[in-house]
């Protein structure tokens, strides 16, 4: 693994060609873990996330970044992304798409459970939810 970028909350680690966010230190339930800024755009891109019915942000470094899971541990509340649960030194940083984008630019399939993720118009139910 190697680190491509790093604040003192959170680093990007590449390994096989894959970046992720990885967390530099724990964070509580509730904390916020960083921003959604950029600038804003009407269409959805890889890259961007739903800030609201209309508005995407087109985000940078770190938070392009976060990768889908369907039990995330960060969720989207404005425009900064909190932790859902506690989250450990070295964890990857996740969310789940489904809950922000209403329909993505980019459909694709969880790694994890090989559901289409493709948005909250569509959802269907992911075997990989964990139910707490």
């Amino acid at each position: 693994m190697v680190t491509t970028w790093e604040d003192e909350k959170v680093k990007v680690k590449e390994e096989n060609g894959i970046k992720s966010l990885i967390s530099k230190r724990s964070f509580l339930k509730g904390e916020q873990i960083c921003c959604v800024e950029g600038e804003e755009i009407k269409i959805p891109n890889r890259y961007s996330v739903q800030v609201s019915d209309s508005i995407h942000v087109n985000v940078k470094e770190p938070v392009m970044y976060i990768n889908h899971k369907c039990d995330g541990n960060i969720q989207l509340i404005e425009r900064a992304f909190y932790a859902l649960k506690q989250i450990q030194l070295g964890d990857e940083i996740t969310f789940n798409y489904n809950e922000t984008e209403i329909v993505l630019a980019e459909e694709f399939k969880c790694f994890r459970c090989g559901q289409l993720v493709k948005g909250h118009k569509s959802k269907a139910e992911f075997p990989c939810l964990e139910i707490s």
